[in-house]
């Protein structure tokens, strides 16, 4: 993934370095811009909804995985097209990260550290300082969402490494026959 921030003539970073940042995204519930069409849902089907963006699209695949919202946290939701006093249009702002356990240490580590998420027109995703990360009392976060996945990846593993022992065993005792 490209940086960011401004870099110098050898590469290095001239900017603030953030650990897990994130990135603002919205999409747009049921309303005029859409068709009606629920842009802002968690699902990758995406039937009879052309009007939905492509950013709305990988929203949904971020959001899809494990109990919660995957990869992304829920800000808020703001009128984003008003007419004469009436929202037509609204849209759901989260922040996503490049994986569901950066998600799962921000909403932990934030509050440790007083950290805001800001609001929905004017979300803070970005990532924690160096200085920040360090603070975080890790002890105090809960990963148990994290770890099925996790438990899933292992004995998937375990399961193909017993079977290539099992291969391996087999080939021997017939080399020997």
């Amino acid at each position: 993934k490209q940086a960011d921030g401004e870099i110098d003539e050898n590469g290095n970073c001239l900017g603030t370095i953030y650990i897990f940042n994130g990135r603002d995204i919205r999409c747009r519930p049921p309303g005029l811009q859409t068709g009606g069409s629920d842009c802002c849902r968690k699902t990758t089907t995406w039937f009879g909804l052309g009007m939905c963006k492509e950013s709305e699209k990988i929203l949904a695949k971020l959001r899809s995985w494990g109990q919660l919202d995957g990869q992304c946290h829920y800000i808020g939701s703001y009128c984003a097209v008003k007419v004469f006093g009436v929202c037509l249009q609204k849209k759901k702002t989260y922040c996503c990260f490049n994986s569901v356990l950066a998600r799962i240490i921000h909403e932990q580590g934030r509050p440790q550290l007083g950290i805001g998420w800001g609001d929905a027109k004017h979300p803070n995703c970005r990532g924690f300082t160096p200085e920040e990360f360090q603070k975080i009392d890790f002890s105090k976060i809960d990963f148990s969402e994290w770890l099925p996945e996790i438990e899933k990846k292992v004995s998937s593993t375990i399961s193909n490494v017993q079977s290539q022992i099992e291969g391996a065993a087999q080939k021997i005792q017939n080399y020997y026959k």
